[in-house]
């Protein structure tokens, strides 16, 4: 209360379940609330002394003055609450005296009370109480919800367990409203129609509840379910965004005859809460209620809103068309891979936004839909599409790369399938998908740090100050080093304690160290940090083996994605390190960083010890090979360019 609300600032009080009567609203559901802001109302008009009335009056079927012993039906000890007396049947009474004697009356007491005290000991002007007023009547609002059914039964089904209502619920009520059909005709055809829309509603819940399904365009948040239980409101809130129901020229020709209309319009009417979209729906009902039947589920062009879609499909079919568009996507390998893809970027675009793939997926063939798609992948490598660039300097740090190799891993899958639906031996659309829920799964799954380009040939390192550090590093390297060097590791552990001084120890360590960066760590320096020695890896699985040589990343990657979690541990007698691999744990290993650490690129491995430029250049012609089509340069034309300018500078020098 410390500043009015804009316009556009909206609170939303839970539900206010009604059904109509002659002159009057039954109040279903939400009596409680309706009673505290009575309560509320009669401190405020007491505190302004404006002697006038909010106009809000409160009946209470089973606590009318004949009911009640002390003579004073709740409705007149409601009106005067605010009075230190009331004039009961049986004359005049102090409200304290009433309230100790009927347990309704002492808890609307108590609510005043409270109400009083909190005004007391936050602001208790005029002025205050004034703004309090006009910001409670204006810009607090309940959720409208009005029934035709049984009160009684419809107050039961509200109440179970007392969990509160979803969006996607407040509207499936609606739909499956019995009122809705009764001009359909007889009561099995009512059940048919409420059936129909009630097992298709759930289908497709089931469906947005499959993460497989849900997580290949929708990004992954871990509490998300906590907030919204049902992933329907995903579909509602699509077709509020896209004014499916064309309420917002209706609107503006009937509501607004200014003629200027604008988002924040848009949201002062709808409010901006987590009920906006629910209302909106209710909006569209509550115009159309005389013949609503035809507006769900039958062509008409009887709607207040009158607008020819209409003839073409009801309300329920519009709104599925949401989901089986999504479906087609998922079921379509291409559509899946290009649209995940684009949804799994971490650079955010509203090009890439699931409502605007809709408006283009709408406005046009399929054939120029995918050309869309196609086009905006291209976009998305545009600054690492150099397969030569040089990557950690300044203004180009290596996650500029992540979508070049999220790509070349998705590329890889399709073209994968594409040749085995052309196989005849085969003929499968879907040998294998790239699993997007894993990969956004695995981005949460360590303290949020996600996925990160790993170098596959590591720097040695420089944290060898001590002896702890100095024998891990030398075990390390014994298991991967050849026979040679291998036996120098051993002679170096073998030799006394006593026998060579600290100065004697550290010039063989550094020996030891240099032949061991020559043999594990030669890859050029130069190229470290280009696309031939990055790959996708897990946090987790990247911090577990730091800078240790490529066959040490090789054995820690394999077996995490089988399961286990391969743990370094010191020699057992000998000089070569161990690994304990009972504890679990898994994740999710990309297919090209398999195939790296596999050596898949390469025809004819000269090495296993260690990441080679042959295996770097290799690796670099099978990406530019498979993203040819999206504009990747040829790493050996950039060579050649490359030299060549260097030649020129040379010359002119």
């Amino acid at each position: 209360m410390s500043k009015r609300p804009s316009n556009a600032e909206i609170y939303c009080l839970q539900p206010l379940v009604v059904k109509e009567r002659v002159g009057k609203w039954e109040v279903i559901d939400g009596q409680q609330r309706l009673t505290t802001i009575k309560i509320l109302l009669a401190y405020l008009d007491k505190k302004m002394q404006s002697g006038l009335s909010t106009g809000l009056s409160i009946e209470y079927e089973t606590r009318t003055e004949e009911a009640s012993e002390l003579r004073i039906g709740a409705k007149e000890f409601l009106n005067a609450i605010s009075e230190e007396f009331v004039w009961t049947s049986d004359g005049k009474k102090t409200t304290a005296e009433l309230a100790e004697k009927n347990i309704d009356f002492y808890h609307m007491q108590e609510a005043y009370n409270t109400i009083n005290a909190w005004f007391a000991t936050n602001a208790n002007d005029e002025s205050f109480c004034k703004t309090f007023k006009e910001v409670l009547c204006e810009k607090v609002h309940f959720i409208w919800y009005q029934t035709d059914d049984d009160p009684i039964k419809t107050f039961t089904r509200l109440n179970i367990g007392k969990i509160p209502l979803t969006d996607s619920e407040l509207v499936k009520a609606l739909f499956l409203n019995e009122s809705n059909f009764k001009q359909l005709g007889s009561e099995n055809e009512i059940l048919l129609h409420q059936r129909e829309i009630a097992m298709e509603w759930d289908a497709i819940e089931a469906t947005l509840q499959d993460d497989e399904f849900w997580l290949f365009f929708h990004d992954y948040e871990p509490d998300y379910n906590k907030f919204h239980p049902t992933r329907f409101d995903f579909i509602l809130e699509l077709a509020f965004k896209m004014d499916e129901l064309k309420l917002k020229q209706y609107i503006l020709e009937e509501k607004n005859n200014s003629g200027q209309w604008d988002e924040q319009n848009w949201r002062e009417f709808f409010g901006d809460d987590e009920h906006k979209v629910f209302r909106y729906f209710y909006e569209f009902f509550n115009l159309n209620k005389t013949n609503i039947a035809n507006a769900i589920i039958c062509p008409s062009n009887n709607l207040v809103t009158g607008f020819d879609f209409r003839l073409r499909d009801g309300l329920w079919k519009r709104l599925k068309k949401y989901f089986q568009i999504l479906e087609e996507w998922y079921r379509d390998m291409t559509y899946y891979h290009y649209i995940g893809y684009l949804r799994a970027q971490k650079s955010k675009n509203t090009k890439w936004d699931i409502d605007s793939l809709f408006v283009e997926w709408n406005n046009g063939s399929r054939e120029c839909f995918k050309t869309y798609i196609l086009r905006q992948i291209e976009e998305t490598i545009s600054k690492c599409k150099d397969l030569n660039k040089e990557y950690g300097t300044s203004g180009n740090p290596k996650t500029q790369c992540y979508p070049l190799l999220l790509l070349f891993n998705v590329q890889t899958v399709i073209d994968q399938n594409d040749k085995l639906v052309k196989d005849i031996k085969y003929g499968l659309g879907a040998f294998y998908r790239f699993p997007f829920h894993l990969l956004k799964k695995e981005a949460k799954k360590v303290s949020g740090k996600g996925w990160e380009i790993e170098h596959i040939a590591s720097n040695a390192g420089d944290d060898l100050d001590n002896d702890e550090n100095k024998n891990a590093f030398l075990w390390t390297a014994a298991a991967c080093a050849d026979g040679e060097l291998k036996k120098r590791i051993e002679a170096y552990f073998n030799k006394s304690d006593d026998s060579l001084s600290f100065d004697e120890l550290r010039k063989q360590f550094d020996e030891l160290r240099k032949q061991i960066e020559e043999q594990l760590y030669s890859f050029p320096e130069d190229k470290k940090n280009t696309i031939g020695n990055f790959t996708l890896l897990d946090s987790a699985t990247n911090e577990e083996y730091q800078n240790d040589p490529f066959p040490i990343k090789r054995v820690c990657v394999l077996t995490k994605e089988q399961g286990h979690k391969a743990k370094k541990q010191p020699p057992n007698g000998g000089c070569v390190v161990r690994f304990d691999k009972t504890e679990e744990a898994i994740a999710f290993v990309p297919p090209c960083t398999k195939a790296v650490f596999i050596k898949a690129y390469t025809d004819m491995p000269e090495a296993w010890h260690t990441w080679t430029e042959n295996d770097a250049v290799a690796y670099q012609k099978a990406i530019f090979k498979t993203l040819e089509r999206f504009g990747v340069e040829n790493p050996d034309t950039q060579s050649v360019h490359q030299a060549n300018e260097q030649v020129k500078k040379e010359v002119r020098s």
